[in-house]
């Protein structure tokens, strides 16, 4: 027999965006059911606990949103979806802040640095925010 559940909300995945969404979800509405569901281990599949080379954001001075905007574009090779760019560049800053702190989150710095400034060649404009080991 097939178990069913009721929700008023249905998250397919448990990486890093679906986390968030959830999150913020509770904090619309703390009443609304919030299911998420993921198909391996929690915490164990998923991309965003591969990602490396952390996250990129204009955070530094000589750093822009739109240096960055231009960044994603010129790397996906004019590809990306430049209304979807601008909305990810734009809240990246916020995002970090978030992040850091409300959430918890620890990233690598220096002693002059937020984040560590490691440019990328995709991404040249931008500082690379890093998870903390």
């Amino acid at each position: 027999m097939i178990q069913r559940l009721k929700t008023d909300l249905l998250i397919l995945g448990a990486g890093g965006a679906g986390l968030f969404a959830a999150l913020h979800a509770h904090r619309a509405d703390p009443a609304l059911h919030v299911t998420v569901a993921v198909k391996g281990l929690l915490g164990k599949c998923g991309c965003t606990r591969m990602v490396q080379g952390g996250y990129n954001v204009a955070l530094a001075a000589g750093d822009s949103v739109e240096r960055h905007f231009m960044d994603t574009i010129e790397g996906g090779k004019w590809l990306p979806n430049q209304d979807l760019a601008w909305t990810l560049v734009n809240g990246a800053v916020e995002r970090i802040h978030e992040l850091e702190n409300e959430l918890g989150c620890f990233f690598d710095a220096t002693p002059t640095a937020r984040c560590t400034r490691r440019p990328s060649p995709a991404r040249p404009s931008t500082a690379r925010c890093t998870r903390a080991t």
